[in-house]
């Protein structure tokens, strides 16, 4: 090939190489952003399952048994006891339910539904035994309207008339934690929030406790749920060593 044209193929290829060094590259592609953890929904008892029935012959430690007085009725019973200093009562009045005081100091034949933890364990056809630990109360004082918390071990749901729309539940007045519709959450979110509703005072639930009205809030106090988890267990030991039966 003549010098000449060695010379012009040796520029053209020069110039291409330039080109190619000033176009401007791709910026890296951003890295993706994690994706938002799962929530897991909790599981409460469905409505087919077969509720673990309290009666006379089984009785927590230190329980005693009121049989016709005049707190029962004649023809009424009632197991009391306390746990932890906190009182503790089932019976022919408490519709199946175990129920834990939710006000310091308060006695046994005084513990009304809107201030106490009801306990009760169901045993599903599967063989599994949910609990639910169920608290409501009036939205205002005086009011039909009310809502409030179940929970389980694992599971944590809020109680409220339109459970299509999100609530959220929170701590002695920390972040809120978002309750998706359904309104309940599961696995290590609901067990974190259990574990601040321990160490805490109150808990503010917020939530559309009408099917068309507004968000509301209450306020629940947390005294006495140490002492309704450790009636749900006993409820479960007992059950499962054969003491009591579901029907």
């Amino acid at each position: 090939m003549p010098s000449r044209m060695i010379a012009i193929a040796a520029l053209a290829s020069a110039l291409l190489l330039a080109a190619c060094a000033q176009k401007p590259q791709p910026a890296p592609a951003a890295p993706a952003e994690p994706a938002a953890p799962m929530v897991e929904p909790g599981v409460m008892p469905s409505a087919a399952a077969k509720p673990i029935m309290l009666g006379t012959d089984v009785l927590p430690e230190g329980g005693q048994l009121e049989q016709g007085t005049l707190v029962t009725g004649k023809n009424g019973w009632a197991a009391h006891g306390e746990s932890d200093g906190v009182a503790w009562r089932f019976g022919s009045m408490d519709g199946g339910f175990l129920r834990v005081a939710g006000v310091p100091g308060t006695e046994w034949q005084h513990i009304q539904v809107a201030q106490s933890w009801g306990v009760q364990c169901k045993v599903e056809a599967t063989g599994t035994t949910p609990c639910i630990i169920l608290r409501i109360q009036p939205v205002q004082a005086g009011s039909m309207i009310s809502g409030g918390l179940a929970l389980d071990e694992h599971t944590t749901c809020v109680r409220a008339d339109d459970p299509m729309q999100d609530a959220t539940v929170s701590v002695d007045g920390g972040a809120p934690v978002n309750l998706p519709a359904g309104l309940c959450i599961g696995g290590p979110a609901s067990d974190a929030l259990q574990q601040q509703m321990l160490s805490g005072k109150s808990v503010a639930v917020t939530a559309h406790f009408t099917p068309k009205g507004p968000q509301q809030s209450i306020a629940v106090p947390t005294d006495g749920l140490k002492q309704a988890l450790a009636m749900r267990a006993w409820i479960l030991e007992q059950y499962q060593a054969g003491k009591l039966h579901a029907m």
